[in-house]
């Protein structure tokens, strides 16, 4: 079994890390990544890579040192994975019960699954840990314990959404996308401004299908989106029979994808008609002089995420399978889209620094997919496409997160599996080149996660009642 997909047991609190090298002395924050802990509990195993149940990952960044939390989040789902039951998930339902409600909750707009294994976000002085559904997860800042469901002030319906939430850093604005099923399917672009947890409509633009969308951008006066023809099938919806959301998508080409620009302000909508793709994740978008570009990471089709289950990621690690690539798409003036390839490099998790988003970025950042036997880490400038990579066998490098210095320098961090000695070293890169100038060994070896912030020093919440 490759090590990065095995079940984790140990917890720590707190632990000071041995670093070679020297961290910057200015790197003064906390690095909250999330992703699966475990994936088998007792007998049962889950299906697939997003089932996995969330643990989330703290390094905590002060004065050239770094200290390490992991937690296992017991929520409802973790209790029901300990009862036997894996409910409520992506690709794995092993409740009775969670299969027979199913249709009535989706048709209803009933709460999904609280595995919340995805992301984090803060939101109006709590730190929300975030999957799919209308369901969030409150959690304590300092020792990631679980306090309690979070709920937004508003009654918004919603019965998936994006994992995924845009941060503006200048006007401190989040922005997020909640779909609706129903005879009419419709996506709702959402806002929250700073101080508040009541969502705000900001524009409620039809759907086909309705599609798959994990991810959208933003830039300085709009909203950004990819629906493509990976859609959810409202009658497979309603069987009772399937083992959760896998079953209800469906490849549609003939339906082709849909760029959505909505204002920002007014709410206006446009669409740009693209060719047939797919897209997990978006790297960035921005305002041109005429129109707006989006550099979106994109698949031919959909068996990426037939490619992600359990059986064949633990059997081979990350296998040869679909590469998405990152592609510029430029919409003009006249609402002509013009698509290019910004690199030949395959990469995933494509991240620009905080205060690049929704602006034009110089670089960007993402996951090398197209190693063998590992995975690597990529910068890619934005306006030339050059890319300068870094990798070494049996190193698996997840999603890197560049962190801008007080003098415009930077870094970038990089939770790397080791699979030689089976422990997860943070990479600490220069930014430009890559190379690492410290790295910090944790305790264990993480499994594969997902998605993180970075939250400088004195923009973590750090309220730790319950709510």
């Amino acid at each position: 079994m490759h090590v990065g997909f095995h079940s984790v047991a140990a917890e720590h609190a707190d632990v000071e890390l041995t670093v070679e090298g020297e961290l910057p002395r200015w790197l003064s924050g906390t690095l909250i990544r999330n992703g699966p802990g475990r994936f088998t509990v007792g007998e049962g195993t889950v299906n697939h890579w997003f089932d996995g149940l969330a643990m989330l990952r703290a390094y905590r960044f002060a004065d050239g040192t770094v200290t390490y939390t992991n937690r296992l989040l017991r929520t409802d789902a973790y209790a029901a994975a300990e009862r036997g039951e894996l409910t409520g998930q992506f690709a794995t339902d092993t409740g009775v019960l969670g299969r027979l409600l199913r249709p009535l909750q989706l048709l209803s707009g009933g709460a999904g699954t609280d595995n919340t294994n995805v992301h984090v976000a803060a939101i109006d002085g709590a730190l929300v840990a975030l999957t799919e559904t209308d369901t969030r997860v409150r959690v304590d800042p300092r020792t990631l314990r679980v306090q309690g469901r979070f709920r937004f002030g508003d009654a918004v319906r919603e019965d998936l959404t994006t994992a995924h939430l845009a941060v503006d850093a200048h006007s401190g604005v989040t922005v997020g996308l909640a779909t609706t099923f129903g005879p009419r399917p419709r996506y709702r672009v959402l806002r929250v401004r700073p101080g508040s947890r009541s969502r705000e409509v900001i524009a409620t633009v039809p759907a086909r299908g309705p599609a798959y969308i994990h991810d959208i951008a933003i830039t300085e006066t709009a909203v950004v989106f990819i629906e493509t023809p990976l859609q959810l099938s409202a009658r497979a919806a309603l069987s009772p029979w399937s083992d959760g959301p896998i079953d209800m998508l469906r490849w549609r080409p003939e339906a082709g994808a849909r760029i959505h620009r909505v204002d920002r302000e007014s709410g206006a909508h446009s669409t740009h008609p693209i060719a047939p793709t797919f897209c997990f994740h978006i790297l960035n978008a921005y305002d041109t002089a005429d129109g707006y570009v989006v550099d979106a990471v994109t698949f031919a089709d959909g068996r990426i995420i037939e490619a992600l289950r359990l059986d064949r990621l633990r059997t081979a690690g990350f296998p040869d399978g679909p590469q998405g690539r990152l592609m510029r798409y430029r919409v003009d003036a006249t609402g002509e889209v013009h698509r290019r390839a910004l690199t030949d490099a395959g990469v995933a998790f494509p991240r620009v620094a905080r205060a690049a988003v929704g602006r034009q970025h110089a670089v960007g950042y993402a996951q090398l997919t197209d190693v063998e036997g590992a995975t690597g880490v990529c910068r890619i400038d934005g306006a030339t496409g050059a890319t300068t990579t870094w990798s070494a066998p049996g190193r698996y490098c997840e999603e890197p997160i560049p962190v801008q210095g007080p003098d415009g320098a930077g870094v970038v961090l990089v939770p790397t599996l080791d699979t030689a000695d089976a422990v997860t070293r943070l990479r600490v890169c220069d930014a430009d080149t890559l190379a690492p100038i410290a790295v910090a060994t944790t305790p264990i070896a993480e499994p594969f996660g997902f998605h993180g912030r970075f939250f400088p020093a004195g923009t973590l919440p750090s309220d730790t009642s319950a709510g």
